[in-house]
């Protein structure tokens, strides 16, 4: 069996929330933000402050898109588990 089939077969589903829809999620977004982020300042260490700063303006607008969600779905009428709902 090959490595990343058995590192995948010890993850549990309680411990780690894996959403494959990143276009839906924020905090997917401001993570992947980072990690471009993090590469650039690597490869082109020169201009490291400028992608920080453009980083920083760019996650805070997804750090918003957040919160709308979140108040939306916290004053949502109907409450669904969202665990068995999460390809919605």
């Amino acid at each position: 069996m090959p490595e990343d089939e058995e590192k995948q077969d010890v993850i549990d589903d309680d411990d780690v929330e894996i959403d494959e829809h990143v276009w839906t999620s924020p905090v997917n977004y401001i993570a992947q933000i980072n990690t471009f982020e993090k590469k650039l300042s690597s490869i082109d260490p020169a201009s490291k402050s400028y992608y920080q700063k453009n980083t920083k303006t760019y996650a805070d607008r997804f750090v918003e898109v957040d919160n709308t969600f979140k108040d939306i779905v916290s004053h949502a009428k109907r409450k669904t588990n969202r665990r068995k709902y999460c390809y919605l």
